[in-house]
C-alpha cells in the first residue's frame, strides 16, 4: 500500500470512520439485530402465530344466532356439532329467533358486543319455500334471500364468516340431493380418478415463492436503513459539531476524505444486508410445520447459491445508496434537514418494491437498461431460477456504470467551501461559474424516476389527460421549483425567455423546419427497424393512449404538440441548457442536452430520433439565444406527427416526403439567415 498513497489515504480514513462508528455500537447493534431477526420473524414466528390462530379457530365452536323462520335449514344448523346457537340479547324467552322484525342496525350492534360471531337472518316465507323445494314444487319467481351478518373487522370475524358460508354450502348440497331423490333422477357415480401430485424437487436451485417475492424488497429496505445513520453522522453531524474544518489541515486530500467516508457508509449498509441474508438462510432450517393448512404460502427456502448471488448484486446497490445519501447529507445544514431529504429518497427507493412483490415482472432488454431496478428484477429472477446470462450481464454492467457515474458526480462534495467552512456562496455567483452539478444531477434523477414510475401510471389511468399531467407534474414543476424556490435564480435568464436574435422571423423559420425533422425521424426509424424490430402492440397501445380516431384534433394538438413544446423545452433547452452551458463547450453541450432529451423518452426505439431532434433544438437555442424558436420547432414537429397519424393510416407517398424535406430545408435556411448576426 505504500506504493499507492491515494489508496493508503482512503483506507486510513475508512478505518478511522469505521472505528468511530463501531465505538458507538448502541446505534448500530439494533440495526444489525433487525437485519438478523427479520428472517426468523417472517419465516418462523409469524407463520407459527398464524397457524396457531387458524387451528384455535377451527377447534372452537362457531357462535351463531338464527333470526327468522329458517325451518328445516335451522334444524340442520342446530344439529351441527361445530355450531353453538346463541340467542340474541334482546330476544324474549322462548322466541327461538323466530321473530324477524329486527333491523339491520340492531343486529350489527349485537355483533359488536362480540357475544355472537355470525347472525343468519331468514326472510318471511323462507321456511315454506324451502319445504316446497324439498318436495319438488316449482320454485318461486323471486327467490328468498338469506342474510349472513358478521363484522369482518378482525381476522377471527372474517374466518367465522367463511366457516358459516362453508356450512351453508354443505346444507345446500344436502337439499339438492333430496330434491334429486324426490324427482327420481338417477345420478351415476363420478368415475374414480387416480391423482398423482408431482411437486417441484425440494433441492432445486430456486427459492420458495414467498422469499422470491419479498426478499429483494426487504434487502433494499435493510440497505437503506443501514446507510442512514452513518451518512448523516459522517457529514451533516460533523458539520453541526464543527469537526469538518480541522480536516483541511490533514495531509489527506478532500476527495480521499470523501472516498473514505463513502466506503465506510457502504460497509455498514452492506453489513446490514449480509446480516439479513444470514437470518433468512438460517431460519429456513427452523421453520415450524403445519404450513400446508394456510391459504397462502409462507414456506421459506433459500439455497446458498441464491443467497450468494443476492449478496453480490446488492453490493453496487449499497454503494449507490451510500453515494446518494452522502450527497444529500452534504446539502443539508442540520441533521433534521438531512432526515427530511432521506425521507424523500426512501420513498423513491421503495417505489420498485411493487414490481418485486407482484412476481409478474421479469428481466427484459428495457429493464436491464434501468439502473437499480434492473438489479432488483435480476435478483428476483435468480431466486426463481430464471437465468438469462446476456440480460443479467447487461444489467450488472449498467448498474456498475451508474454507480461509477454517481461516485464521479458526488466526488467533489467535500471540496465545497460552504460545507467545510460554513461559507455560503451566492446562487448568482454559482450560476455564473456553472457550479450547479449536484443540483443538475438531482434534477435529472428526479425527472427520470418520475417518468419511469409516476408518468406511466398517469398515462395508463388517464390516457391522453395523463400525458398533460406528465408535462405539468413531471417535466415543468420540478424545473420551476428548483429555479424559483430552491436556487432563487432569475427565471427569465435561466429559462431563456428573451427575445430571439432573429425576432419573429427566426421563430417562423424554426417552425418551418419541422417537416425536415419529421422526415429525418422517419428515415432514422426505418434504419433502426432493420436492426431493432418495432412492436406492433406498442404502436397500438400508443394509438389508444393518444385517442386517435375519437379525441378531437384540437385536443390532440394541445396536449401532444403544444404542451411538450413548452414544458419539455423549458426543462431541456431552458434549465438544463443553462446549468451546463458554463461547464461544456458548445459541441459537448449540444451532444449532452440532445442525449438527455433522447433518454428522457424512455424508449430504445425512440432514443436516436429524439436525441437527433434534441441536438438540433440545442443548436437553435445557442444560435438564437432564446427558447422561443425551440418551442416553435418542437410544437410544430409533434403537431405534424399528430396530423399525419390522424389522416394517413398507411405509409406516406414518396412525393409527400420530398416536398416535406424541401420545405424543411427552406425553413432551416430562413432561420440561419435571420440569426446570421448572432
Amino acid at each position: 500500500m505504500s506504493g499507492n498513497p491515494i489508496l493508503s489515504q482512503i483506507l486510513l480514513v475508512t478505518g478511522k470512520e469505521l472505528m468511530d462508528m463501531l465505538r458507538d455500537y448502541k446505534a448500530l447493534v439494533p440495526g444489525v439485530l433487525l437485519g438478523l431477526m427479520l428472517g426468523p420473524l417472517l419465516t418462523c414466528f409469524a407463520p407459527q402465530m398464524v397457524v396457531g390462530q387458524v387451528q384455535k379457530a377451527a377447534q372452537e365452536s362457531l357462535h351463531v344466532s338464527l333470526v327468522g323462520d329458517g325451518g328445516v335449514l335451522y334444524k340442520m344448523l342446530r344439529s351441527n356439532p361445530g355450531l353453538k346457537i346463541v340467542p340474541l340479547s334482546f330476544e324474549t324467552a322462548g322466541s327461538s329467533g323466530a321473530v324477524n322484525d329486527y333491523s339491520e342496525e340492531q343486529l350489527l350492534k349485537e355483533l359488536e358486543q362480540e357475544k355472537v360471531q355470525v347472525i343468519v337472518q331468514a326472510p318471511a316465507g323462507f321456511s315454506a319455500s324451502l319445504e316446497g323445494f324439498a318436495a319438488g314444487a316449482p320454485g318461486p319467481a323471486v327467490k328468498p334471500e338469506l342474510k349472513i351478518l358478521y363484522t369482518g373487522r378482525n381476522p377471527e370475524s372474517s374466518y367465522a364468516g367463511i366457516r358459516m358460508l362453508s356450512v351453508l354450502n354443505s346444507s345446500k348440497e344436502k337439499f339438492m340431493d333430496e330434491r334429486i331423490k324426490v324427482a327420481g333422477i338417477k345420478v351415476e357415480e363420478a368415475p374414480v380418478l387416480d391423482m398423482k401430485v408431482v411437486s417441484p424437487p425440494a433441492d432445486g436451485p430456486f427459492a420458495s415463492p414467498f422469499l422470491a417475492r419479498v426478499l429483494s424488497s426487504i434487502l433494499v429496505f435493510v440497505a437503506f436503513i443501514g446507510a442512514i445513520y452513518p451518512a448523516i453522522d459522517l457529514l451533516t453531524g460533523e458539520r453541526e459539531r464543527g469537526t469538518l474544518e480541522p480536516l483541511v489541515i490533514t495531509p489527506v486530500s478532500r476527495r480521499c476524505l470523501f472516498a473514505g467516508k463513502l466506503v465506510s457508509v457502504t460497509c455498514i449498509s452492506y453489513m446490514f444486508v449480509i446480516a439479513n441474508l444470514i437470518g433468512f438462510y438460517v431460519s429456513q432450517f427452523f421453520q415450524p410445520p403445519l404450513l400446508d393448512i394456510l391459504p397462502f404460502p409462507l414456506a421459506a427456502k433459500l439455497p446458498l447459491l441464491c443467497a450468494v448471488w443476492a449478496a453480490l448484486l446488492m453490493l453496487p446497490l449499497c454503494l449507490s445508496l451510500a453515494v446518494s445519501m452522502l450527497a444529500l447529507a452534504g446539502m443539508a445544514r442540520t441533521v433534521q434537514q438531512a432526515q427530511g431529504y432521506f425521507t424523500s429518497l426512501m420513498f423513491v427507493a421503495m417505489l420498485p418494491m411493487g414490481l418485486g412483490l407482484s412476481g409478474d415482472v421479469h428481466l427484459n432488454l428495457p429493464l436491464s437498461l434501468v439502473p437499480f431496478l434492473g438489479s432488483l428484477v435480476t435478483i428476483n429472477d435468480i431466486l426463481e431460477a430464471r437465468y438469462n446470462p446476456a440480460l443479467m450481464g447487461l444489467s450488472i454492467v449498467v448498474s456498475l456504470l451508474f454507480t461509477v457515474l454517481l461516485v464521479l458526480v458526488a466526488a467533489p462534495t467535500m471540496e465545497r467551501e460552504d460545507l467545510m467552512f460554513g461559507v455560503e456562496e451566492a446562487p448568482a455567483r454559482r450560476y455564473e461559474a456553472g457550479k450547479f452539478g449536484r443540483e443538475l444531477f438531482l434534477l435529472c434523477s428526479a425527472v427520470f424516476l418520475l417518468m419511469f414510475y409516476l408518468s406511466q401510471s398517469l398515462v395508463v389511468m388517464h390516457h391522453i389527460w395523463g400525458l398533460l399531467l406528465t408535462q405539468i407534474m413531471v417535466v415543468f414543476a420540478p424545473a420551476f421549483m428548483l429555479v424559483y424556490f430552491w436556487l432563487k435564480l432569475p427565471v427569465k435568464t435561466v429559462f431563456g425567455l428573451e427575445k430571439p436574435s432573429g425576432g419573429f422571423v427566426s421563430c417562423l423559420g424554426a417552425a418551418l423546419t419541422a417537416p425536415l425533422t419529421f422526415v429525418a425521424a422517419l428515415a432514422v426509424a426505418h434504419l433502426q427497424s432493420q436492426f431493432l424490430p418495432s412492436s406492433k402492440a406498442l404502436e397500438k397501445l400508443m394509438e389508444q393512449i393518444l385517442g386517435l380516431g375519437h379525441e378531437p384534433l384540437w385536443l390532440l394538438l394541445l396536449i401532444v404538440a403544444l404542451s411538450p413544446g413548452i414544458c419539455e423545452e423549458l426543462l431541456f433547452r431552458g434549465l438544463i441548457f443553462s446549468l451546463l452551458r458554463k461547464r461544456l463547450r458548445q459541441s459537448q453541450l449540444i451532444l449532452a442536452v440532445g442525449a438527455l432529451f433522447g433518454l428522457f423518452h424512455m424508449s430504445v426505439m425512440r432514443f436516436l430520433p429524439t436525441a437527433i431532434l434534441g441536438m438540433l433544438l440545442t443548436f437553435i437555442r445557442l444560435r438564437s439565444r432564446s427558447i422561443y424558436p425551440c418551442m416553435c420547432l418542437h410544437a410544430a414537429h409533434n403537431g405534424m406527427a399528430v396530423l399525419l397519424a390522424s389522416h394517413f393510416k398507411a405509409d406516406l407517398p414518396a412525393h409527400y416526403l420530398v416536398i416535406a424535406g424541401l420545405t424543411g430545408l427552406c425553413g432551416l435556411s430562413i432561420f440561419l439567415w435571420s440569426t446570421r448576426k448572432a
